[in-house]
């Protein structure tokens, strides 16, 4: 019996220990005690080290943050290819743009609505061949093309002319090609940007129900006017955006093509604004179907001279102003190639990024540390956090992996599978270039007071006048707000 020293009461494992010493003297004399929790063996002897508890809650928030980004990716997944599939038209083929089998006539009887095609090009020369051809070949037969040729200075304007004076560009089975209209502007109002200007001219000059605005280097499949219009029509639609395949050369520019894009997804929401009762627009500048008399009655693109991101600020006011939309991704009916080279996209966002976020510091710099945070935490967590903890960043890299991967195959590189999960796996550098373009659009605005684009230079104070206006403020005929479940007659 071993007795228990005055002042002091010790517990009965420490007493049997004590006992057992006493019985066999090669008992060492001080056992570590396994940790409760978390463990990981390191060390000398095979100690063991506690990992705090709180790692679990950092994984499982990182993995809750990341919730939406896979929701976009999957619901663009899920609509993707709904129109194309209507017209018989597959999506990854290799054959398109061409004549295919997909042209489908109106029924009989059936008058096909107007549709003027509006395309504002700034030095494109080396593109708006191309992109003419396509839109000459469209089975769409109530079609007519505008181009708007802005200040260009590499012959943009004068190839313009020479496609409208030559006619026929490209096969068509309604007898006759589409006519061809050209405005040339030579000087740029104040208070206008170049592009926005630019389609408004063509706007003005435009003769169909449906405007569909466009860029001179997207390619059209030839079904794809009739096919947008059909189901705008059919679903009594006021809006219809339709979200392209983006071409990109070389894996560091499809990966952060295939992180910028789910980004961009996420940001504005898709599937919010495919929802009756959301008050979220969304616009895509290479395919943005308005009906003319919504797009006169938000007040046509004067409403947004000012804003750098044109396409998604015509969403909005239209979503505000209570006209139905429907926004999808199309890859197999339009494609386009975003940048040629990762400079080049670095480049690119520079009028972009800053102004999409209302040209507010603080929220730039809360998104790009977000962005860098939600992209590359996981996996630093996954690499260096001890224990069972570590199988929720592990999880959160996974799921990361694969909405990258949904996204790459689904925009970058449709039909390609293979490739799209070997892109994906760089998409934590990805992340982080994507964040240092945010980062450097709102540092060089800031610093120059202005943004520069296309060799013209834009005060910063200028555009941030038009931040309410462009938020979405708008309203329906009359200057009424219309309600936002509104249903045309």
């Amino acid at each position: 019996m071993v007795s228990r020293p005055s002042g002091r009461c010790l517990p009965r494992r420490r007493l049997a220990g004590r006992a057992r010493r006493a019985r066999n003297p090669n008992v060492p004399a001080t056992r570590r005690t396994p940790v409760r929790g978390s463990t990981r063996s390191g060390g000398r002897g095979g100690e063991r080290r506690a990992v705090p508890g709180w790692w679990w809650l950092v994984g499982l928030s990182l993995l809750a943050a990341f919730a939406p980004y896979a929701a976009e990716a999957m619901y663009a997944a899920r609509v993707a290819g709904a129109i194309a599939r209507g017209c018989g038209v597959a999506a990854g083929g290799s054959a398109w743009p061409g004549t295919g089998t997909a042209r489908r006539a109106p029924a009989a009887g059936e008058a096909s609505p107007t549709v003027s095609v509006v395309v504002a090009a700034r030095d494109e020369a080396a593109s708006i061949g191309a992109t003419v051809s396509a839109l000459q070949a469209q089975d769409h037969p109530a079609l007519e093309i505008v181009l708007v040729d802005d200040r260009s200075t590499d012959g943009t304007g004068d190839l313009m002319d020479a496609l409208a004076a030559s006619g026929r560009q490209g096969a068509r089975p309604a007898p006759g090609p589409p006519p061809i209209r050209v405005v040339r502007v030579r000087d740029l109002p104040p208070g206008w940007l170049g592009k926005n200007h630019a389609l408004w001219r063509g706007a003005r000059l435009a003769r169909g129900r449906w405007l569909l605005f466009t860029d001179a280097d997207v390619r059209l499949h030839p079904a794809a006017v009739g096919a947008a219009v059909r189901f705008a029509e059919e679903r009594r639609l006021d809006h219809l955006a339709l979200g392209p395949a983006l071409t990109a050369r070389g894996f560091g520019l499809q990966a952060w093509v295939s992180v910028g894009l789910l980004a961009i997804l996420t940001f504005l929401s898709p599937r919010s604004m495919n929802r009756p009762s959301s008050r979220r627009g969304y616009g895509v500048g290479a395919f943005n179907l308005v009906r003319r008399s919504a797009y006169e009655a938000i007040g046509t693109h004067r409403a947004i001279a000012l804003r750098p991101d044109d396409d998604v600020r015509l969403g909005l006011r239209l979503r505000r102003a209570g006209f139905r939309q429907w926004a999808a991704a199309e890859p197999a009916l339009a494609r386009v190639e975003w940048y040629g080279s990762l400079g080049e996209a670095i480049r690119g966002l520079e009028k972009n990024a800053f102004a999409v976020l209302n040209y507010r510091p603080a929220v730039l710099a809360l998104a790009v540390a977000g962005t860098a945070a939600l992209f590359v935490g996981p996996c630093v967590g996954a690499a260096l956090v001890p224990g069972p903890a570590a199988w929720v960043f592990r999880a959160d890299v996974a799921v990361q992996w694969a909405t990258v991967a949904t996204v790459s195959a689904l925009f970058v590189v449709p039909g390609r599978p293979a490739r799209a999960a070997a892109v994906a796996l760089a998409y934590p550098w990805a992340a982080l270039v994507f964040a240092y373009a945010m980062a450097r659009s709102g540092w060089l605005a800031l610093a120059r007071g202005s943004v520069e684009w296309r060799g013209t230079r834009y005060d910063l104070g200028a555009l941030r006048s038009q931040t309410g206006q462009g938020a979405g403020g708008g309203s329906g005929p009359n200057g009424r707000r219309r309600p936002f479940r509104q249903r045309r007659p």
